[in-house]
């Protein structure tokens, strides 16, 4: 678990990023800087560089959620066979296309997808400035990790968090232990354009909270109603009066996203205590700069993971499979860098030998004539001439044997995968062809299956066959096997 994080919420025009790090049980704000593009940020000494998590806009995921029965989700399915049967027919595109990652609130399993495609390109703006992606989380999910840290006593009332951006807005609901998530076109720069603006904004709010509730009436009627404001907001004091007029059932008020969070370690941009945590934390005059680091907060508490808070990654995966072809690519370097050493060595032993044989030819040719007479002496210099020959022929055979067996450890190191052991390996060799006997262990079979198919793919492999296979338990043991294959 990471005890410090940075996180970056990037809008358009602006970067807002802040570091948080966990010190005696507290989350604590270290520094902050808000920027108005990446460019600028990484002109701070202190994010250039850094390994950072990001926020993904809402307009860029796909959010589904499914209600299951307690039973249902108590068993033995895994949250990746549940989703791969559930949007089988239910989703615009294949899952093997997305990244993304679940989570469940109550009985409810939950679905955050976006296109591969998509992100890539998102990532790669990011990583092209010089930062590090650990890690992409949607910005509704920062909204409701700051949202519930902060007000952990919301989870009996009806609360809503309307985040305004530079060009668009969100509307998270949050009510009994689900989440909805609803995209607003209208954003900071429209409701800066006129006044209107701000009504319509009001009415288009007050709509989606109409069809939301027509939709998902709620069991139980007589709840407090919440609205926080964050983010964005401009014109904010109009903005709430407009909103309360609108929805005149709803407690209205800006989210404090600091309400637990410490600041009393916190660094300004140059890196010295400042003033300008006071206003945060305190000026009302500042609340607009307090409602800015929002969502930047939220997307790194999914990182440090406190009580309640949701822990979404989309690429936790990739990092994962990233990591596995690492140590798989070095265990190839170091095998690779064995065998040529070994091959180096074996050539040097042969060239020597030959060397000797040449030379020892030589001498056999020119005292030919000097020994032609003496028959005794000649029958023993032919057999031992045999016997070099016979040792050449015997050693040349040996290194086609070690070569190989190389090639077949080599071969076997790259199409295993990380965590399966291999437990014992015999090989015989008959004319040039190896008959090899391997026993090994692997979590699942599906490992079995990846390393059989892996090594059937193998031109210098052939006959690849499952000669015993233990059967799996409930005690997490390990799945024993042994394989059969050939190799000339």
């Amino acid at each position: 678990m990471e005890n410090r994080i940075i996180a970056l919420d990037i809008d358009e025009g602006s970067v807002v990023a802040t570091e948080l790090f966990k010190e005696k049980g507290r989350i604590c704000l270290g520094r902050y800087k808000v920027a108005s593009n990446l460019e600028e940020l990484i002109g701070d000494s202190f994010f250039k560089g850094k390994k950072v998590v990001i926020n993904l806009p809402t307009q860029m995921v796909l959010f589904r959620s499914f209600h299951l029965t307690p039973s249902f989700l108590k068993g033995k399915n895994k949250p990746k066979d549940l989703i791969a049967f559930l949007t089988h027919q239910s989703l615009p595109f294949k899952l093997e296309e997305c990244f993304w990652d679940t989570f469940i609130l109550n009985t409810d399993l939950n679905l955050i997808a976006s296109k591969k495609e998509v992100m890539k390109k998102y990532i790669a703006q990011i990583e092209e400035s010089g930062f590090r992606c650990l890690g992409v989380t949607p910005s509704f999910v920062g909204l409701y990790n700051v949202l519930i840290y902060n007000y952990p006593g919301i989870e009996k009332d009806r609360c809503a968090i309307l985040n305004i951006k530079s060009s668009a807005s969100d509307l998270l609901i949050y009510e009994d232990k689900k989440l909805w998530i609803y995209p607003l076109s209208i954003g900071k720069q429209d409701l800066e354009e006129n006044a209107q603006t701000q009504l319509k904004f009001s009415a288009e709010v007050q709509q989606l909270f109409n069809a939301h509730y027509l939709q998902n009436p709620s069991a139980i009627q007589k709840k407090t109603n919440y609205l926080n404001i964050c983010g964005q907001p401009s014109k904010l004091e109009g903005l709430i009066s407009s909103l309360r007029d609108a929805l005149p059932e709803f407690e209205i008020a800006t989210l404090d996203p600091f309400k637990k969070i410490d600041t009393s370690t916190a660094l300004s941009i140059n890196g010295e205590r400042s003033r300008t945590i006071d206003l945060l934390s305190r000026d009302a005059t500042s609340l607009a700069n307090r409602q800015l680091l929002g969502t930047s907060l939220g997307v790194g508490l999914s990182y440090l993971k406190p009580a309640l808070c949701l822990n979404i990654n989309l690429i936790k995966e990739k990092l994962r499979r990233d990591f596995i072809s690492d140590r798989i690519n070095l265990s190839k370097r170091v095998l690779f860098s064995f065998g040529i050493l070994s091959l180096a060595f074996l050539l040097f032993l042969d060239i020597t030998l030959l060397k000797n044989l040449k030379n020892k030819t030589v001498i056999f040719k020119n005292t030919e004539f000097m020994i032609s007479s003496l028959l005794p002496s000649v029958r023993i210099l032919k057999e031992e001439k045999e016997k070099l020959q016979k040792l050449r022929d015997y050693l040349e055979k040996k290194l086609g044997q070690h070569k190989l067996y190389l090639r077949v450890l080599a071969e076997v190191s790259r199409s295993k995968l990380n965590y399966i052991k291999i437990q014992e390996i015999e090989a015989k060799i008959k004319d040039m062809k190896l008959s090899v006997n391997l026993a090994g262990s692997a979590p699942t079979y599906e490992d079995v299956n990846v390393f059989l198919i892996n090594l059937k793919k193998n031109e210098d492999i052939k006959n690849v066959k499952v000669v015993f296979s233990s059967f799996p338990s409930d005690e997490l043991k390990p799945i024993t096997f042994k394989l059969r294959f050939e190799s000339e």
